[in-house]
């Protein structure tokens, strides 16, 4: 009994790592494409819908870093990412802003629409 419960154990583990694909990050828009998910999945996680996703990207040597930014409740939320080329998405590193920087456009709009 013990062997049949230690093959179904290891049968069982091996289906869930066989599903476990390692993403490695070559370009700036896959970097992109992945700050872009990690970064929404972070507001969804709270409620909150992000929109208008903006980034820009360079190189540094051999790291990748893109900057971008969503409209979160009227204002816009930095985010950074950065990993070195041909690397797994794991030893990415992601760094969202907790300060917030009001949106111009959208207070300009605000004040018209005050009567």
């Amino acid at each position: 009994m013990k062997n049949l419960s230690f093959v179904v154990l290891f049968l069982y583990a091996s289906v869930i790592f066989a599903y476990d694909k390692e993403i490695i990050i070559n370009n700036s828009k896959e970097l992109r494409e992945w700050c872009k998910n990690e970064s929404s999945q972070y507001f969804l996680a709270q409620d909150i819908t992000p929109y208008n996703w903006s980034s820009s990207w360079w190189n540094e040597g051999n790291f990748i870093k893109v900057k971008g930014s969503w409209l979160v409740e009227r204002t816009y939320i930095e985010v950074r990412c950065s990993i070195r080329a041909g690397v797994s998405e794991r030893y990415a590193n992601i760094e969202i802003d907790k300060n917030t920087v009001k949106s111009p456009s959208i207070e300009h709009g605000k004040k018209n629409m005050d009567y």
